[in-house]
């Protein structure tokens, strides 16, 4: 008995001894990234300024340990991310929280490293040709003295609005969440996309309102996105896929190929709605070809396979 009640009592010191190590790593991690504040704000201006076109407004800056422990982070309320081009400003981002994840180790070193951006009910707006002409600013301005790294971006209850050159619209999305993780070296980027998404619409093409996932890695080679690890998933339909997509001559090609699923579910997808009076089996596969940006199909095949389908009584 008298052992028992000795490892009880290392137990609990234990325990306490650890909650308060704990306790102190969050006192000393928040009292740094405290009074690191305006240099981690100076920073991410610094690395701004690169792009000139670019402006940021935001409410205010809180440091944040008890949600991100073992990491820290700050969170920007009422953020406004604006692009400035052809004496026009478009806002491309607006969110009512923006969370950045801060490596403290790496911030003793001088280095800001942010594990992962988190924004919460946001609005992302892009037109197509905000890319070169953003990008090929930054590229004529000062760098920043100080690298930032990223290595993820996490969006809570968003949508987006993607346009071409002349504001009409490529592709809108929302939904409840999107995780973007991505590595990159001097010859590649690696994008890995998860999302749960609740409305989507691409051009004229497709039109989904139902609850649907949607999860893919790019790999950005040279002047090439190959796309592969496609996995869509809309009720019983499953899709898998890959393709390429080349950024110099806008051409696209892509194969998919679907489990076995309900045909009904085809009459979520436009064009289809037929498919809600057919009841039955279906697998297919598909090859697509595109061009001008996604804009004109050149080549569609598709192959099936069905079983016990029959119409459904009216």
């Amino acid at each position: 008995m008298a052992i028992l009640v000795k490892i009880y009592r290392r137990f609990v010191q234990f325990i306490l001894l650890f909650l308060i190590l704990i306790s102190i790593l969050m006192l000393i991690g928040a009292a740094i990234l405290f009074f690191k504040q305006e240099y981690i704000i100076n920073t991410l201006k610094e690395n701004l300024n690169r792009y000139p076109d670019l402006s940021i407004t935001y409410g205010s800056v809180s440091v944040k340990t008890l949600k991100t422990f073992p990491r820290f982070s700050y969170s920007f309320t009422d953020l406004a991310l604006a692009i400035n081009l052809n004496s026009k400003s478009d806002t491309i981002l607006k969110t009512d929280d923006f969370q950045v994840s801060i490596s403290l180790f790496k911030l003793l070193r001088g280095l800001v490293d942010i594990k992962n951006i988190t924004v919460s009910n946001a609005t992302i707006k892009w037109h197509t040709n905000y890319h070169k002409e953003f990008f090929g600013s930054g590229n004529n301005g000062s760098q920043g003295s100080v690298a930032i790294l990223i290595s993820g971006i996490s969006l809570k209850d968003f949508d987006i609005e993607l346009l071409d050159s002349t504001s009409k619209p490529l592709l809108n999305c929302s939904g409840k969440s999107l995780n973007v993780k991505f590595k990159s070296d001097e010859t590649k980027l690696l994008l890995s996309i998860q999302s749960e998404l609740i409305n989507t619409t691409v051009g004229e093409y497709l039109k989904i309102t139902e609850q649907h996932r949607l999860n893919f890695d790019i790999e950005k080679i040279d002047n090439k996105l190959y796309i592969y690890n496609l996995e869509s998933l809309i009720k019983s339909l499953r899709i898998n896929g890959s393709g390429i997509y080349d950024l110099s001559s806008e051409t696209a090609a892509f194969r998919f190929k679907s489990n076995r699923f309900q045909a009904q579910d085809l009459s979520l997808l436009p064009n289809l709605e037929s498919f809600d009076q057919i009841t039955g089996f279906i697998t297919a596969d598909a090859y697509m070809r595109l061009s001008s940006g996604f804009k004109k199909f050149d080549t569609l095949q598709a192959k099936y396979n069905s079983c016990l389908l029959y119409t459904s009584p009216s």
